[in-house]
């Protein structure tokens, strides 16, 4: 189960980030890390929800898109596959429903980068910004920063950032940070582990500051209350 997973259009592409921790939302357990942005084929899929159905339709997915050689096309695959295992598995997954973000070109190996949400039963919904998983109200807050003219690579610093903001308020969130950066007419591209530590050690770092500037603001109201209390 994704804890917090979060994607944005940018001016040049689309960025997805996602934490590690893996959670059970029903009796919110703390499971091993598990890197939850995969490739299917030359798309980017999410994972937020029960394991194993997604499992399945990663699995099918790679093989319906022998052959397809558009986005569209591809998304309607991506709803069928989705819908189908969504009754196939309905024991296992009761009132949930099976949503996951999936983010590829226009053309699947060229084109304009889209980001979509994959729900069954429903019309891929495209998304210019967005939050799945168990922390995906934390992903509101990132809308304080977002600006869809920048380019992937600075949303990239805000979205570890709002990362690290959750991460200190959820025991859900947290164990690292994975980044999938997919540019307009390119490859989708993984940052190295090495990059997204210094990525997510430096959101954290300014988290500190900030926490520290609200702090010693907190002091000087609380001094400066009690010494006009003191004059008075």
């Amino acid at each position: 189960m994704a804890t917090l997973i979060v994607g944005a259009r940018c001016k040049d592409g689309v960025v997805l980030v996602a934490d590690r921790r893996q959670a059970s939302r029903q009796t919110f357990e703390l499971g091993m890390r598990t890197s939850k942005l995969v490739t299917v084929g030359p798309l980017v899929m999410g994972y937020c929800g029960t394991r194993a159905p997604l499992d399945k339709v990663r699995r099918l997915l790679r093989i319906r898109l022998e052959g397809v050689n558009s986005l569209d096309a591809a998304l309607d695959l991506a709803e069928s596959v989705t819908t189908e295992l969504q009754e196939s598995y309905k024991e296992l997954l009761g009132d949930e429903h099976l949503q996951f973000p999936l983010a590829g070109l226009g053309q699947l190996t060229s084109g304009k980068a889209h980001l979509y949400t994959i729900t069954a039963g429903f019309a891929p919904d495209e998304v210019h910004y967005g939050g799945w998983g168990i922390g995906e109200r934390y992903s509101e807050l990132g809308k304080l920063f977002f600006d869809a003219e920048q380019p992937v690579d600075e949303v990239s610093r805000v979205l570890a950032l709002l990362v690290a903001l959750a991460e200190r308020i959820s025991l859900a969130i947290g164990d690292g940070l994975d980044v999938v950066i997919v540019r307009d007419e390119a490859s989708p591209k993984f940052l190295r582990n090495g990059e997204t530590q210094v990525l997510l050690e430096n959101a954290r770092n300014f988290v500190e500051d900030l926490k520290g500037i609200a702090e010693g603001r907190l002091l000087h109201t609380r001094v400066g209350k009690e010494g006009k209390l003191f004059e008075v």
